[in-house]
C-alpha cells in the first residue's frame, strides 16, 4: 500500500509541475494545455494496458527488484521531462511571447509525456498484479490500491503548491521531487532490509530522505540558472523567478527592458507609445480627474502618463504578483522607478477585480491593462458583471478604459464577434461608450452621456487647455487625426454590432473566451476553426437535453443482455470523466469569483484527491448484500450521489459568488471538491470489487479498470475544459455532468436487470 501512495505522490507532483512548465511554455491557452493534459492521461492509460510478460526469473524476490528499478525509473524521469518541457520553445522555433500552434505542441507533447505517462501507468498495473512479484500482495485489493494512490497524490498537491513550488525554482524542485520519490521507493520496497527493522527504517525514512532531497537542491538551482540564460532567445535574461502564480522573468533588449510572466510579455520600459495610448485618451474624457486606478502593467509607464496631468492626485496601480514589481524596482531605470516613490501613487497587492469588489475607494477613471480574453482565466475581467462592477465604482462622470487587438482597415467576422461581445457588455453597464480605432481597438466607457468624444480635434484641444502639449510625444495632432480619423471611425463601428443579452459574455458562461478560442484556432489551428464556429451554431443545452433523454428511452425500453461486464467500464468511464469535470469546472468557478488560482488550485485539488481516496477506501469496507450470487455491489448508488452533487453545485455558485470571500470560498470549494472525489472514489471503489472483477474475465482487471478511469478524466479534459464550459457555462457543465450520471446509472442498473 506504501508503494502505492508513493506512486500517487510522484504521479501527481510530476503532472503539477508539467503543468507549470506547460504553463510558462504555451502561456496559458487552455486549448493547448487541455490537449496536453489529454496526452498524459493517455499515454498514463497506454501503460497501464501494456501485456506484461514477466519472466520466470524475476518473480520472488527478483519481482520485487523489478519494481524497485521501476520507482527509480520514475524518479530519473521528472527532472528529464521537466527539462525536456523547457526546450520545447525551442524545438518549435518560438520566442517568448510567440502563440504555438496547437498540433506541433500536442505532437511534441505526445514525446515528451509518453516515458513518464506510460511508466507510472505501468506500474500501477504492476501494483494491482496478485502475486510474489509484490509483497503481502494477498491484502492488496484494487479499491485499497486506488485508495492509497489517491492519498499520495492528494500529499503531493498540499507539498508541491504549499512548499516547494513557492520557495524553489521548478526545475529544482524537479530534482527534489525525484529524490523524494527515489528515496521513498527505496525503503518502502528494498527487499534486503530485513522485517525486524521496519520500526526503525519508518522512523528515520521522512529525515533521510527530505535531508537527501535539499541537499540536491543547492546544485539544481544552479543549473536552472545556467540553463535559464543558455535557454533565452530574446535579449540577456536578467532575472527569472517562481512565484505562488508563475514564472516572472525580466530581459534586456538593446535599451529596453521587457517582463514575462509565464511567458506572455506584461509590459516594456521603456515604450511611451503605449504608455501614452493607455492614458490620456481615457483622461481626457474626465474634465478633471483626480483619482485613478490601473489594473495591470502600472509600472510600464501609464503611472507617470497620468501624473502629468494637473488634477490628477493620487493613483492606484494593483498588481497580482508581488515578484513583479519586485522585478521593476530592481532593474527599471531610475526615472521610472520613482513612481515607487511617489507620495501619490499607492500600489495594492491584490487581484484586479477582487480589490474593485472590496474596495470603499471612488475613481475618476480605471484603466486597465490586461491581455485580451484569450484565457477564461482573462475572461473575468471582459464579462458584464466585471463592467457593471466598474461602473459602480467610478465617480459620476468617471471612464473605465481598456483595449483589445484590432486592425485599421480590415476586420474579420471572428473579430468583430469579439469586439462586438465587448461594446454589447459596456453598453449594457454604462449610458455611453466611445471606440477608438488602431491596431488594438481602444474602449472608453463612461457614466457621462455627453463629454466623452473619440474626435480627435475635441481631444487635441483638451490636451491643449491642460497644458500638455510639452509632456506628450505621440499623442500630438498629426498622430491622432490620422489614427482616428473619421472615416476609420465609421468603418470600426461599422463592424461593431449590438448582441442580444443571451450573447453577451458572462461570468459563468466565458463566450468572449470562446470567440477568442475560434479567432486563434483559425490563425493557428485552421482545421479546428470550421468545427468550433459549427459547434457555436448549435443550441447546446437543447441538443444535450435531447441526448440524454433518447439515451434513457433507449435503456428503458431495451434490456442489454450480458452487459454486467460492459456495465462495470460505463460506471468507470463516467466516474472519471465527472471527476475531471467536476474538478475544473470548480476551479474555473473558483477562478472566476477569486482570481487566486493559482496560489489556491494545490489545497482545492488536494481536497478532490483526499475525496477520491476516502470513497474508494469506503467501498472496500462494505459487505455484500446478502442477495443471490449472480448480483454484487453495484455503482449506481454512487452514480446517483455524483449527479446530486453535480446538481447541488449549480444551485451553489449564487450563494457562493454572493459571498465572493477567499477566507470563505477556499474551504468551500476544497470541501465540495472532496464531496465529488468521494463519490467517484465510491464508483471507482464498487466497480472494482472482487465480485465485479470476476465479471470483466481479464487477466489483470484492476489495471484495466484504472486505465477506464483515465480514458474517461481524458475524455473530461478534452470535452470540459476546450467545449462544456464556454459552451454551456458552469452551471449547464454541473448539470450536464448531473445528467451523464443520471444515465449511466440507469445503464448499470437495466443492465443488471437483463442478466
Amino acid at each position: 500500500m506504501g508503494a502505492a501512495a508513493v506512486l500517487g505522490f510522484a504521479a501527481l507532483s510530476g503532472q503539477m509541475l508539467f503543468f507549470r512548465e506547460s504553463l510558462a511554455a504555451f502561456h496559458g491557452n487552455e486549448l493547448t494545455l487541455g490537449g496536453l493534459f489529454a496526452v498524459w492521461l493517455f499515454w498514463t492509460a497506454t501503460g497501464a494496458v501494456l501485456p506484461r510478460k514477466i519472466p520466470t526469473r524475476l518473480q520472488g524476490a527478483g519481482g520485487t527488484q523489478f519494481l524497485h528499478h521501476q520507482f527509480f525509473s520514475l524518479a530519473a524521469l521528472i527532472p528529464a521531462t521537466d527539462l525536456a518541457i523547457r526546450i520545447l520553445p525551442f524545438l518549435l522555433n518560438r520566442t517568448p511571447g510567440e502563440t504555438p500552434g496547437l498540433f506541433p505542441v500536442l505532437l511534441a507533447g505526445f514525446a515528451v509525456f509518453a516515458p513518464f505517462g506510460m511508466l507510472s501507468g505501468f506500474i500501477y498495473a504492476r501494483l494491482c498484479e496478485t502475486g510474489p512479484a509484490v509483497k503481502d500482495a494477498e491484502k492488496m485489493n484494487a479499491p485499497g490500491l486506488y485508495a492509497f494512490e489517491s492519498a499520495g497524490s492528494a500529499a503531493a498537491g498540499a507539498v508541491c503548491s504549499l512548499v516547494l513550488f513557492r520557495i524553489l525554482p521548478l526545475f529544482t524542485s524537479a530534482v527534489v521531487l525525484a529524490a523524494l520519490t527515489a528515496g521513498f521507493s527505496f525503503f518502502l520496497l528494498n527487499p534486503a532490509a530485513p522485517r525486524k527493522t521496519a520500526l526503525h527504517r519508518t522512523a528515520w525514512m521522512p529525515i533521510l530522505t527530505i535531508a537527501a532531497a535539499l541537499l540536491l537542491a543547492f546544485p539544481a538551482n544552479l543549473i536552472q540558472r545556467r540553463m535559464d540564460r543558455s535557454l533565452w532567445k530574446i535579449g540577456t535574461l536578467l532575472e527569472s523567478k517562481s512565484t505562488a502564480y508563475g514564472i516572472v522573468s525580466t530581459a534586456r533588449l538593446e535599451s529596453q527592458i521587457t517582463f514575462y510572466e509565464n511567458g506572455v510579455p506584461l509590459f516594456t520600459s521603456p515604450d511611451e507609445l503605449t504608455a501614452e495610448e493607455s492614458s490620456h485618451p481615457a483622461l481626457l474624457q474626465n474634465p478633471a480627474p483626480r483619482s485613478v486606478l490601473i489594473i495591470g502593467t502600472g509600472p510600464g509607464g501609464s503611472i507617470q502618463e497620468c501624473l502629468k496631468h494637473p488634477s490628477v492626485r493620487e493613483v492606484h496601480a494593483v498588481e497580482l504578483d508581488p515578484a513583479v514589481l519586485e522585478a521593476a524596482r530592481s532593474f527599471l531605470p531610475d526615472a521610472a522607478r520613482s513612481v515607487f516613490n511617489d507620495p501619490a501613487v499607492t500600489f495594492h497587492l491584490d487581484d484586479g477585480r477582487r480589490f474593485l469588489s472590496r474596495t470603499d475607494l471612488r475613481f475618476d477613471a480605471i484603466l486597465m491593462n490586461l491581455p485580451e480574453p484569450v484565457t477564461v482565466q482573462l475572461n473575468r475581467f471582459y464579462s458584464v458583471e466585471f463592467f457593471r462592477l466598474a461602473a459602480g465604482r467610478l465617480n459620476p462622470g468617471g471612464v473605465f478604459s481598456f483595449s483589445l487587438p484590432s486592425s485599421e482597415n480590415m476586420i474579420g467576422e471572428e473579430l468583430s464577434d469579439i469586439l462586438s461581445a465587448a461594446k454589447s457588455g459596456l453598453s449594457a453597464a454604462f449610458p455611453k461608450v466611445v471606440t477608438l480605432p488602431g491596431d488594438r481597438c481602444r474602449f472608453i466607457a463612461s457614466t457621462d452621456t455627453v463629454y466623452p468624444t473619440g474626435d480627435p480635434s475635441v481631444l487635441e484641444d483638451r490636451i491643449h487647455e491642460r497644458g500638455l502639449e510639452s509632456d506628450l510625444r505621440y499623442m500630438r495632432p498629426y498622430f491622432m487625426d490620422a489614427q482616428w480619423s473619421e472615416s476609420r471611425r465609421a468603418f470600426l463601428n461599422s463592424r461593431i454590432r449590438e448582441l442580444p443579452p443571451e450573447e453577451w459574455n458572462r461570468d459563468f458562461r466565458p463566450l468572449a473566451f470562446w470567440r477568442s478560442l475560434i479567432l486563434w484556432s483559425g490563425r493557428y489551428a485552421p482545421a479546428l476553426r470550421g468545427g468550433l464556429k459549427g459547434l457555436s451554431g448549435i443550441p447546446a443545452k437543447p441538443a444535450l437535453a435531447a441526448c440524454l433523454i433518447l439515451a434513457a428511452a433507449a435503456i428503458l425500453l431495451f434490456r442489454i443482455k450480458n452487459w454486467s461486464g460492459p456495465a462495470v467500464f460505463l460506471a468507470v468511464w463516467t466516474a472519471g470523466c465527472s471527476g475531471l469535470s467536476l474538478e475544473l469546472t470548480a476551479l474555473f468557478a473558483y477562478q472566476t469569483l477569486f482570481g487566486v488560482l493559482a496560489r489556491d488550485m494545490a489545497l482545492i485539488v488536494a481536497g478532490f484527491m483526499a475525496g477520491l481516496g476516502l470513497g474508494a477506501g469506503s467501498s472496500a469496507r462494505i459487505r455484500p448484500v446478502k442477495i443471490p450470487d449472480t448480483k454484487s455491489p453495484n455503482p449506481d448508488s454512487a452514480l446517483l450521489l455524483t449527479a446530486a452533487i453535480s446538481a447541488a453545485s449549480a444551485f451553489a455558485l449564487p450563494a457562493m459568488a454572493a459571498v465572493s470571500h477567499p477566507g470563505i470560498g477556499l474551504p468551500s470549494f476544497a470541501l465540495l471538491n472532496a464531496a465529488a472525489g468521494f463519490a467517484c472514489g465510491r464508483v471507482f471503489g464498487l466497480a472494482s470489487r472482487p465480485e465485479n472483477l470476476r465479471r470483466l474475465n481479464l487477466k489483470n482487471p484492476g489495471a484495466s479498470l484504472y486505465a477506464i478511469d483515465l480514458v474517461g478524466s481524458l475524455t473530461g479534459a478534452l470535452v470540459c475544459a476546450s467545449l462544456a464550459v464556454p459552451l454551456l457555462g458552469v452551471t449547464g457543465t454541473f448539470a450536464g455532468i448531473a445528467g451523464l450520471n443520471l444515465f449511466a446509472a440507469a445503464a448499470v442498473r437495466a443492465g443488471r436487470r437483463g442478466e
